[in-house]
Formats: C-alpha cells, structure tokens, sequence
C-alpha cells in the first residue's frame, strides 16, 4: 500500500512539474507582400528547435574603425520553414539598434520590418517572455 502511496504522489508531481507555465516554440516566418513592408519573425531558439533543418534567424552588429572614422553596420537574416527569406540593413546604426542587438539571448523573439525595395530595416523589436523554449528542448 505504502508503494502504491509513493507511486501516486510521483506520478502527481512529475504530471505538475511538466505542464508549469505556457511553453511555445516561436519558429521563424518571413511574410514580404509584394510592394508593402516585409515582416519577419521567430527566435534562434525556436528555429534550432525545428522539425526541419532549414529555419534560421539572426542578426549581427558590426564595427569597423578606420583613418576616416568608426563606421557601424547592422544586418538580420532570416529563413523561415518553406525556404523564404528576409534580411534588412542599417548602416550608421543608432545606439538604440545596438543596444537592442547587444541584449539578443536565443529564447528572444525578434521581429524586423523592411522595405523590399531597398531592404532597410524600419523597424526592430525584441520580446523577452517566459513561455519561449529555451534552446534544445
């Protein structure tokens, strides 16, 4: 009787242990109508965390230092599950790109917004939540 006691208060805690809080995997979309703003987003976590191996997003801020100057570059690129991609650019990025880059984790979804005609980012934005997966789960 004491066994079976034990075995019911382990399968009630693993049963509360696995269904705390909301769990979701943001996978990674690109969505360009023609002649409008391109949106896309998703999480390194969520494309990592895939079914497919094509999924990916990223973006990366770079510094260059020469005699004319500190010239500063920003870029994000994305690869949702069908094949489609987004990227957007930002030379002379403003503090507040970079310090919003500089915070990126990978359960962070990012999304980003640009003209397909010159593909400069017009928009950034980073959510920070606890319902993302973290990577490899």
């Amino acid at each position: 009787m004491k066994a079976a006691h034990l075995l019911f208060v382990g399968i009630l805690l693993l049963g509360t242990a696995a269904s705390a809080g909301e769990r979701k995997n943001v996978e990674v979309k690109v969505n360009c109508p023609v002649s409008t703003l391109c949106m896309v987003s998703g999480s390194m976590a969520g494309a990592y965390n895939s079914s497919d191996s094509t999924q990916s997003i990223e973006c990366v801020f770079q510094v260059n230092a020469s005699s004319s100057g500190v010239y500063n570059y920003l870029r994000c690129d994305a690869k949702d599950s069908n094949g489609a991609t987004g990227w957007c650019e930002v030379s002379g990025a403003s503090q507040a790109y970079i310090d919003v880059i500089q915070e990126l984790a990978d359960t962070d979804v990012i999304q980003f917004s640009y003209n397909p005609a010159d593909h400069r980012c017009v928009g950034l934005l980073v959510r920070k939540g606890s319902a993302q997966h973290p990577r490899g789960m």
